[in-house]
């Protein structure tokens, strides 16, 4: 039972009934009216627990096993595979030295000094360090193939790796920024085999890098000597060479034996050309002298007699012929000359004179000539003591043309002579001069391999670029272990999964779990919440004060609702059974007999009827007897303990058609009487959903209270029985709340106050 109340409900807990307006689910076709006769001031009072109507952590706590049930399989599933599965890996460190300068002993050559573009250098040894070649001679080594490592099985899924594959995924060598330290790691199952790989790795790395300066060393020493020998084969053979040409040409200096014999050639061609000038000028006179003996030899004494007196024939006159070849050979000369001295050259304007001198002494003597022979009446050859004729003058000139043309063949058999010599001294000439220079040149590369030798022989022995600073150790500790870290990754996802899943229970529910679900979910005033009690059986008094305060609000809302008017009628009742309609309406009935109000609460749930357990009354006769006729009200209305509150049960005789009995008019008639005698009248009826007798009974009332319970009642279900009842023409005034009481309220030791004075303060 609930504690005792004030009875003055408007002063202690107005407020508590505030009515909180929300919307329909989406999936009703029925729009709910609003309440036009709910006070405006009511709607301002809600409190802030009732207006909180987004999603929070509660909404997911609801399903605090689900996310428990889930998050604890996967993270123990994860973190085994974690534990098993994952190897934890031992990292071994060494670091080689790389210095930027070669020493030098004595010479600077290009095998010491300052290496060049030392970063490529740097970086063409990590290179090196994981060549096929030291990989090769890593893995040979007795030492690593006798580790765990080498000895790993190839895994039966993945990829198939070689062990120099796996040694060069393991293997990290990576040059240190700004240093000149080359960091050479690896990563293994065991901490030795990865010290042991480490060491082996930087030893067949120095070796090789030795082996390989040796080499090249040892390979430069013999191509030197090889050098240094064939250059000192050939410049013997070449001074050989130049002593048997020297010998041949007979002087030490060739270069002037071949002017002499250059000038030797100039003479005999001067020679060649004077005979050709000559011979020139004797063959022109013999054409002359042929033309002029056919000439006179066909002219008869008569032509001779009618012959012009300036008829003449200069070419018969030898002082004519040699002016002519005068003529002749000075343009010759000039004509030769100007190609080389050219026009204005003082050589060449005396020459052009000569020409123009004998142009004028070969007109004079044409002059003569032709005086002679106007004065004689013919023409006359003279000779030397006399005259003689042109046959003899031609004589002559064949036979001194036959002298210079066997001059000129002894002339030109001399020049082909010299020309032959010339050649082959000019030919042994150049080859001295190039074998000459040949021998200075292999001198100088001589005496630059000599020093070279001696160079690498003295620097061949000095101290290399490349050190070992430290050399690896097996690791205590793993080498970034990740398996804590995955562990608690295994918690967190085994959370996040749990979350997931009560994220989605929570986003596609429909059952109303708490007290903010109903204004979102119901288009009706709110009147109250009810804390639920599971096991009335072991009921706790503190919860009892806290449920009869929280039902004194809800009383207190009604009654607003009511607005003090008498012979009210009231139907309460539910979408679905066993949502605490019954409970709720004697609880209600209690509570407002004991605020003063006569109630009367009748048992109208003919198919289940509990009020009369819960009561601890009679059951018949009651409802069905009176709707029927046989017994009167009185006979039917039950008296409780509690004051002004009566109860007629349901009765008995249910035979399948007393639903008929609430809808032929007997009920509208009993309502009217029990208006009159009592305050309040309670109805409490069947469930909304399953039968039809709450939406019968909802007609003939002034309102209808639906009860919603937490976790038991479907959002959907709520709202078709809202619809339902709009449809059938009831009045709602408003929804009840039976949940937990998570948030909000008073704290418990409040109940306990005793009630003050208001002028006693707060």
């Amino acid at each position: 039972m609930p504690a005792p109340f004030e009875p003055n409900d408007r002063a202690t807990g107005g407020s508590a009934g505030a009515i909180v307006p929300g919307t329909l689910a989406g999936s009703s076709p029925f729009d709910l009216p609003a309440f036009q006769s709910a006070p405006a001031s009511l709607g301002a009072t809600t409190t802030s627990s009732q207006q909180q109507s987004g999603f929070s952590i509660w909404h997911l706590l609801r399903y605090k096993w689900t996310i428990l049930g889930v998050c604890l399989p996967v993270a123990a599933v994860s973190a085994a595979a974690t534990w098993l599965l994952i190897v934890p890996q031992y990292k071994a460190s060494a670091e080689i030295r790389v210095r930027p300068i070669i020493p030098r002993l004595v010479f600077k050559t290009e095998d010491n000094g300052l290496i060049p573009l030392y970063q490529s250098y740097l970086n063409t040894q990590v290179s090196v360090i994981r060549s096929p070649t030291v990989f090769q001679r890593v893995l040979e080594q007795p030492e690593v193939q006798g580790t765990a490592w080498y000895k790993q099985p190839q895994p039966t899924i993945g990829p198939q790796l070689t062990t120099m594959e796996r040694l060069r995924n393991g293997l990290s060598v990576k040059p240190r920024a700004r240093t000149e330290v080359i960091d050479v790691s690896m990563t293994a199952d065991r901490a030795n085999d990865a010290a042991v790989i480490v060491n082996a790795v930087l030893d067949e790395y120095v070796k090789y890098v030795r082996e390989t300066a040796e080499q090249d060393d040892d390979l430069l020493y013999r191509k030197l000597t090889e050098e240094h020998n064939t250059l000192r084969d050939q410049i013997e053979g070449r001074e050989r060479i130049v002593e048997r040409l020297r010998k041949e040409l007979g002087t030490s200096e060739p270069e002037k034996l071949v002017s002499q014999k250059r000038m030797r050639l100039d003479e005999i061609e001067a020679q060649i050309k004077v005979l050709d000038r000559e011979m020139g000028t004797l063959r022109w006179q013999e054409g002359q002298l042929e033309a002029a003996m056919k000439e006179q030899a066909s002219s008869s004494t008569t032509q001779a007699a009618t012959q012009p007196a300036n008829s003449t024939h200069f070419e018969s006159d030898p002082e004519w012929r040699r002016l002519a070849a005068a003529i002749k050979s000075a343009e010759h000369q000039v004509k030769v000359s100007s190609d080389r001295l050219g026009s204005a050259h003082p050589r060449m304007i005396e020459l052009t004179r000569n020409v123009e001198l004998a142009k004028e002494l070969l007109a004079e003597r044409e002059a003569q000539l032709r005086a002679q022979a106007e004065t004689q009446g013919g023409w006359t050859v003279p000779v030397a003591g006399g005259e003689r004729s042109i046959a003899q003058e031609l004589e002559a000139v064949r036979r001194r043309i036959g002298a210079l043309q066997h001059d000129y063949d002894l002339v030109q058999r001399d020049l082909k002579l010299e020309r032959e010599n010339f050649t082959k001294t000019f030919e042994t000439t150049q080859v001295f001069a190039k074998e000459t220079e040949d021998i200075q040149h292999r001198q100088g590369l001589y005496e630059t391999v000599r020093d070279r030798l001696a160079q690498k022989q003295m620097e061949r022995n000095v101290p290399g670029s490349i050190t070992i600073l430290a050399t690896a150790f097996p690791p205590s500790e793993p080498y970034n272990d990740r398996r804590v870290l995955l562990t608690i990754g295994s918690v967190f996802l085994g959370l996040c999964a749990g979350l997931g899943l009560a994220l989605i229970r929570t986003t596609t529910s429909q059952s109303i779990h708490e007290l903010q679900d109903v204004p979102r979910t119901v288009s009706a005033p709110f009147l109250g919440q009810l804390p639920l009690i599971r096991d009335r059986q072991l009921e706790d008094p503190e919860e009892l004060v806290v449920q009869g305060e929280y039902l004194r609000m809800a009383r207190t809302a009604l009654l607003q609702r009511l607005d003090g008017k008498h012979g009210n009628t009231i139907l309460v009742t539910s979408s679905d059974p066993g949502s605490g309609k019954t409970t709720v309406s004697t609880l209600l009935a209690e509570s407002l007999a004991q605020c003063g109000k006569k109630v009367l609460l009748v048992d109208a749930d003919l198919r289940k009827p509990s009020v009369s357990e819960r009561l601890g009354i009679r059951l018949s006769p009651g409802l069905i007897e009176t709707l029927k006729g046989e017994i009167s009200d009185a006979e039917a209305i039950v008296r409780t303990d509690t004051e002004r509150l009566s109860v007629i049960p349901a009765g008995q005789g249910w035979h399948g058609n007393e639903p008929e009995l609430l809808a032929n008019g007997a009920l509208a008639t009993c309502l009217e009487r029990w208006r009159k005698d009592y305050d309040i009248v309670l109805l409490d009826s069947s469930p909304v959903l399953p039968v039809a007798d709450a939406r019968i009974l909802a007609r003939h009332t002034d309102g209808t209270i639906m009860v919603v319970r937490e976790g038991h009642c479907r959002r959907a279900d709520v709202v078709d029985a809202l619809a339902h009842l709009v449809t059938a023409g009831a009045r709602l005034m408003g929804t009840i709340f039976i949940g937990s009481l998570r948030r909000g309220g008073y704290k418990s030791s409040y109940y306990h106050y005793p009630y003050e004075s208001p002028a006693s303060g707060d």
